[in-house]
Parts: C-alpha cells; structure tokens; sequence
C-alpha cells in the first residue's frame, strides 16, 4: 500500500489576463500479488482566468504489471 499527495499552483498573463489554476492529486497504489498492483488516483483542479472560473474533477484507475 502506497499514498502520494500532489499540488501545483500556476500563474500566467498573457495580455491583460491574469489566469491561476490549482490542481490537487490524491493516488492510492495498492500492490495485489508481486506482479500485479492498482492504482487509484483523484485530481481536482480548479482554474481562474479573467472572470471565468472552472472546476474539474477527474478520477483514474491504472493497471500495473511487471514480470
């Protein structure tokens, strides 16, 4: 059983427009036999640029195997 936690944050101009964006990622990786594991992971984002704010969630599943 494995844990990551990640967080970015990003601004930019481009023009007048000032944009932010934070994303933020939580993963679970879980190790079913010695050759095969999951792994979870869970993203939210959230973007500002100019006067228009987004969100964004997104969730992976990854299959890992190693011989």
């Amino acid at each position: 059983l494995g844990a990551s936690f990640r967080y970015s944050h990003i601004e930019s101009e481009t023009g007048s427009i000032e944009s932010d964006a934070d994303r933020i990622t939580l993963a679970l990786l879980l190790a079913l036999t010695d050759n095969f594991g999951l792994n979870f992971e869970y993203t939210h984002s959230e973007a500002e640029a100019g006067s228009v704010d987004t969100s964004t969630d997104e969730l992976y599943l990854q299959a890992l195997l190693s011989y």
